[in-house]
């Protein structure tokens, strides 16, 4: 991707895309009357459907993309839909399709129908694909398993769509054929538009079926307001009311929008105190890599999937950019908040030595030198937890980093388009997700359309050796070095706390022995007048320090301490324990799928497993640091 195709000055806006699902059965008796009326209603519905989508756009222009908005008509390639030559006329449309087997076996196996019953639909697949802009092809089934292959296209099918156009007699409710297809993807949410094949009625949006399968619809025409009503709760961008989160979302996504690119970051305290504990030079600033450098960063996990026409292409230009830029905010904020929280505990413990070295002052300057000084101290805590709420940097880095890890996802569930399925498996960290984030991440996936390949053995093959390598064992990676890096921050937090009150310990000890010898040796009061004698003399250099390093250094110690339950290191390096335990029992799952026949279903299992290990990781560490807002060290 060249740079002048990245976007550079602010994070970008996800482009309206609607997903259009077309299914249809003909019965034999069809008059031509008929099928002339039904692609008359078709056209309506098509001018509809982009009629609605300028209203969504126009009522949201703040969160979509100022284009026009992007229109995906995915076919089955049932029959129905085969004897149409109505499609969407509009340059804005693009038709892809999902085929249940490989192509070549799927035009035999209509041979093999027409020489039978004489109805030959070649033709009209054939000229269907010239117009496909992607084909998912289903795997191979045995010919005894043909109906599978079907039933297996159909549930893909309502897995890629935001809306279903039905031609259906309203008669037969069977797996694969319309009648099931659309009662699932009412069951599913999905608005299900009703050409009836029979009977001369408007297009209708299904409210319900009946017991016996039949649709229940108003006799009202959708094209004339019902459609767009249906449409408005899919597409409007994400509510205005917070629910339980602190901001309300459609607020934090326009936040979000007005974010710029950070190049550097100057909160490194956080950063000293990590490299300090592994031993490292620490650096004043931290340089933040160039976006065009990070979108370099996938190109081996692109070398190595597998080819689908220009999947890889669309996610270099949709999903990449985004990613980096949620990615780079995410660590960017991570800094700031985690700086903050250290700096606030640390600054407390120097407040407290310089209240004791102004106890030591002589003259009045020096009392108001000291005070003056403790008073800068703390109003510079007070200042930088005010100006870190007031800037959201806990909130937003939980928001962005919640967001770029959804994303980074995406980058493997599109090459086999499994974005409907993981939500089920998904709910725990969807309820703790911030709805903007979660609208960012349909609405981005919206966009990137299905993969054009046969999803046969071969090709899961690839696509599971591909999350192998540059997901899950990267993740591997990525939990052991975190889970090293926190334990040596937790255990150097530890000892300089238990040395601070063991230094305060010898101190006292040092002085009360001091004084026992004293009283051992003669008269304190005598001894007092003449402090250079011995031991006097060591009584009179200790008093002062031991003053300030007694109530100095306990403060220092509960000051990391502090650091060390808010940073909550110990779960940390627990949590990422647990995911190596998981990721690596997945690594084997891989490992023993990758050695068996392909299963499509088992295959795309596959893949939500490795993205649901990862989210409940992430929901964990939600849970773990989204109680920990930044406070006065009080």
């Amino acid at each position: 991707m060249g740079e002048e195709a990245l976007p550079n000055s602010h994070p970008p806006k996800p482009r309206l895309a609607l997903r259009v699902g077309i299914t249809g059965q003909w019965p034999s008796e069809l008059t031509e009357l008929r099928i002339r009326s039904i692609k008359a209603q078709l056209t309506r519905i098509f001018l509809a459907i982009e009629e609605a989508a300028k209203d969504i756009l126009r009522a949201n222009a703040a969160v979509y993309a100022n284009e026009p908005p992007q229109f995906r008509l995915v076919s089955d390639f049932s029959e129905g839909v085969n004897r149409l030559d109505t499609l969407p006329s509009s340059s804005g449309w693009l038709i892809e399709g999902i085929l249940p087997g490989p192509k070549e076996e799927h035009i035999r196996g209509l041979a093999n129908s027409a020489a039978a019953d004489g109805a030959d639909a070649r033709a009209e697949i054939l000229e269907f694909l010239k117009s496909a802009a992607n084909v998912t092809e289903m795997p191979w089934q045995k010919p005894q398993m043909k109906d599978r292959g079907y039933v297996t296209a159909a549930g893909y099918l309502l897995r890629q769509i935001d809306l279903l156009i039905a031609l259906w007699d309203g008669t037969q409710v069977k797996p694969g054929e319309t009648g099931a297809i659309a009662k699932k993807a009412h069951e599913g949410g999905i608005p299900v538009i009703w050409l009836s094949t029979i009977i001369e009625r408007p297009p209708r949006l299904i409210a319900d079926f009946d017991e016996k399968g039949g649709p229940i619809a108003s006799e009202a025409d959708c094209t004339e307001g019902p459609l767009i009503s249906a449409l408005k709760p899919i597409f409007d961008g994400p509510s205005v009311d917070p629910g339980h989160f602190s901001r309300a979302p459609q607020d934090a996504l326009i936040e979000y929008y007005r974010e710029t690119w950070r190049s550097r970051c100057y909160f490194t305290v956080y950063d000293f105190l990590t490299r300090i504990a592994s031993l490292r030079r620490p650096r004043a600033i931290i340089r933040l890599r160039p976006l065009v450098e990070q979108c370099s960063d996938w190109n081996t996990f692109f070398h190595s999937a597998p080819s689908a026409n220009k999947l890889a292409d669309r996610i270099r230009q949709v999903l990449l950019p985004r990613f980096v830029w949620a990615d780079t905010l995410a660590v960017y904020f991570s800094h700031h908040y985690r700086s903050a929280y250290v700096l606030a505990y640390l600054l407390s413990a120097v407040a407290v030595f310089i209240s004791l070295c102004g106890a030591f002052a002589v003259k009045i300057e020096q009392e108001v030198f000291f005070a003056s000084l403790e008073f800068i101290v703390i109003g510079s805590i007070i200042g930088l937890i005010l100006l870190g709420r007031h800037w959201c940097w806990h909130e937003r880095w939980l928001d962005y980093r919640a967001l770029a890890e959804s994303l980074r996802h995406g980058r493997f569930l599109a090459f086999l388009s499994e974005f409907g399925r993981i939500h089920d498996g998904s709910s725990t960290l969807i309820s703790r997700m911030p709805l903007w984030t979660l609208w960012y991440v349909r609405a981005t996936m919206r966009e990137l359309g299905l993969p054009s390949a046969v999803l046969d053995s071969t090709y899961q093959w690839r696509i599971l050796d591909t999350t192998l390598h540059y997901e899950i064992e990267e993740q591997i990676k990525y939990h052991k070095e975190n889970h090293d890096a926190v334990h040596r921050v937790d255990r150097l937090l530890h000892r300089t706390g238990v040395s601070c009150f063991l230094i305060t310990f010898a101190i006292l000890l040092l002085f009360l022995l001091s004084y026992g010898a004293e009283r051992y040796s003669g008269d304190i009061a005598t001894l007092s007048q003449h402090p250079l004698t011995w031991p006097g003399y060591i009584t009179h250099v200790l008093t002062p320090w031991m003053l300030l390093c007694t109530a100095g250094l306990p403060a220092l110690g509960a000051a990391l301490a502090g650091i060390r339950v808010h940073g909550d290191f110990e779960s940390s390096e627990q949590r990422s324990a647990l995911t190596i335990d998981s990721l690596t029992s997945l690594k084997a799952d891989y490992e023993a799928a990758m050695r068996r026949e392909g299963d499509l279903d088992d295959t795309a299992e596959r893949l939500i497993a490795a993205s649901r290990v990862m989210s409940e990781d992430l929901a964990a560490w939600e849970e773990l640091y989204g109680r920990k807002r930044l406070v006065l060290p009080a």
